[in-house]
């Protein structure tokens, strides 16, 4: 082709290109209004640069091949008339649900609220010939969920192009015709495969998908999930399903399962296994089903949006060496109980005098005969047997994702609280940092459930730290009650709080965490060793029961020992 005819052929093919929109929108603002064609307007323009971007290219490699501009031109017209035609019919057919190529009905549903001038295709619909007026009262269209159907390109696409071009330059800048002929043969077959990938995109709304799931596990099991799989179209080959498991660890949460190929018809039930990776409350899905083409060029997929939520309870572990509820002295229908001191008429012993005890108690009798200040206790029944304080403050967390301070606290709470209730004794669980949870348990077992599905939904996203935020128990909590308290954050000024909850008659029991064993890369560990040897020695002198929590490496392993130093 001479030099001359090359802006007139570009300008040609563009001005073709462009008559081709102006076709489409034209196509789409009658069916479907014009509204609903600006905002279709991109979405077909995205789909068809593909096409634009193919056919370009092949003009390119014809114009060197073809020396005639007249053959080029009508070529050129050929295409992308051939292009124009199949949207149109693809628009025509999503818009209606009528082929306009066999005339054949495709989607009964769609066709009737079209002739109804009801929705059709997601967007208001305005019938092609005159229709007939509709009566006074139509009955309400039912509405329909809209159906997300995308078509992808692989990388294998863009390497095939990459490919098509690199050996229409080479043949170009050495002159050998020979080579154009590899070059258009894969130019045809990525044709070849989005054309099948375009034509064959309805079909994945007519697949079925639906999930079975249990509602609960607990952490580190292992759970089915069930898809059935329903195929109301054609047959349909190279199907693959994927789902998302919120609740396994990252690498694992896709699931992905191939089905092969389903008849019309046809059922089938998929199952997967997912490990319960950690505690928390998560979502199962979305699900995802997806068609591959025979080169695996391109991709359609369709999204479902339903979502199903799985409950994981924290793992529980034996409390070995905390004995809450046989540390007491007296007993109460033949249950070891937690005696608390308060101030009624009931003599219940005498012990040494701690901070904070009023001077009315002192027991001169026992002091003259021990040679140190001692104080009465006088026995007060508890209205809350136990107090389980929760710090969601996120600045205490210490540790990995799953192995932390935060968790171990949820777990030694549960773990306690699931003692308590089978003793018969009420529990109380408030969470901290945040504003404030709370959850009241009569005592039994078969109220722990009730504890495990609060204990699931505990996240540490609070700021607050748990010192200020303590004190807002006094005149909410029982007189009496025993305050167990997880301290993930070793402060010697949470002494002062403690003091001020005992003058309140609160007994705390404090579970205090080793930071530096969670923090093993931590630049910090020393300091964290020295402010949880200085917080244990001066909540110990000041006559507090304190648990050291260490973590001990693997999985959930703790050990609660009471010692007279860490």
């Amino acid at each position: 082709m001479e030099p001359s005819f090359l802006p007139v052929f570009f300008l040609f093919a563009w001005g073709n290109l462009g008559f081709s929109y102006a076709l489409l929108y034209m196509l789409k603002a009658k069916i479907e209004g014009w509204a609903a064609a600006r905002t279709a307007y991109n979405k077909t323009s995205l789909v068809q640069l593909p096409l634009m971007i193919m056919m370009v290219v092949l003009f390119i490699l014809t114009m060197l091949m073809i020396p005639s501009p007249f053959v080029l031109f009508g070529f050129a017209v050929v295409v992308n008339s051939c292009i124009v035609l199949v949207r149109m019919c693809l628009i025509y057919e999503r818009a209606t649900g009528v082929s306009l190529i066999t005339g054949k009905v495709v989607d009964e549903e769609l066709a009737q609220r079209v002739q109804a001038g009801g929705k059709g295709g997601g967007v208001p619909v305005k019938p092609l010939l005159p229709q007939a007026p509709p009566p006074k009262k139509p009955p309400a269209p039912k509405p329909s969920a809209p159906k997300p159907r995308t078509s992808r390109w692989t990388v294998k696409a863009f390497l095939a192009l990459g490919v098509a071009m690199a050996l229409g330059l080479l043949a170009y800048l050495i002159s050998n015709p020979l080579i154009y002929l590899p070059a258009l043969a894969v130019l045809v077959l990525v044709a070849m495969d989005y054309a099948c990938c375009l034509l064959s995109s309805r079909g994945l709304e007519r697949i079925m998908v639906s999930r079975e799931a249990p509602s609960y596990a607990e952490e580190d099991d292992l759970v089915e999930v069930k898809l059935e799989v329903y195929n109301a179209a054609a047959k349909m080959n190279h199907l693959t399903v994927l789902d998302h498991f919120a609740a396994e660890s990252e690498p694992y949460r896709e699931r992905r399962i191939a089905v092969g190929s389903l008849a019309a018809g046809e059922r089938t039930t998929l199952r997967y296994g997912a490990i319960c990776y950690r505690r928390g409350v998560f979502d199962i899905g979305p699900l995802e089903v997806r068609r591959e083409f025979p080169l695996g060029l391109f991709k359609n997929r369709r999204i479902f949006g339903e979502r199903c939520v799985i409950k994981i309870y924290p793992h529980l572990y034996p409390n070995r060496g905390f004995h809450l509820l046989t540390g007491g002295t007296r007993e109460r229908v033949g249950l070891n109980t937690i005696d608390k001191s308060g101030l009624s008429n009931d003599f219940f012993g005498v012990r040494e005098y701690r901070p904070g005890d009023s001077r009315r108690l002192i027991h001169w009798k026992s002091t003259a005969r021990q040679g140190a200040l001692m104080v009465k206790e006088l026995e007060m029944p508890a209205e809350l047997d136990l107090t389980a304080v929760i710090d969601l403050d996120g600045a205490a967390w210490a540790g990995d994702d799953k192995y932390n301070t935060f968790e171990y606290a949820v777990k030694i709470v549960g773990a306690v609280c699931e003692e308590v209730l089978a003793k018969g004794y009420d529990v109380r669980i408030v969470a901290l940092g945040d504003g404030r949870r709370e959850l009241e348990v009569k005592g039994g077992k078969r109220e722990f459930p009730r504890v495990l599905d609060f204990l699931a939904g505990l996240k540490q996203t609070g700021y607050r730290p748990i010192g200020e935020t303590l004190t807002t128990l006094r005149g909410r909590v029982g007189n009496g009650s025993t305050l167990l308290l997880p301290l993930q954050v070793p402060d010697p000024g949470i002494l002062g709080t403690l003091l001020f909850l005992r003058r309140h008659k609160f007994e705390s029991i404090v579970l205090l965490f080793d930071r530096s064993s969670f923090d093993h890369g931590s630049p910090h560990r020393a300091w964290q060793r020295k402010a949880f040897k200085s917080t244990y020695a001066l909540l110990k002198k000041n006559g507090f029961t304190v648990y050291p929590v260490n973590y001990m490496g693997g999985p959930m392993v703790y050990e609660l020992q009471r010692e007279e130093a860490p």
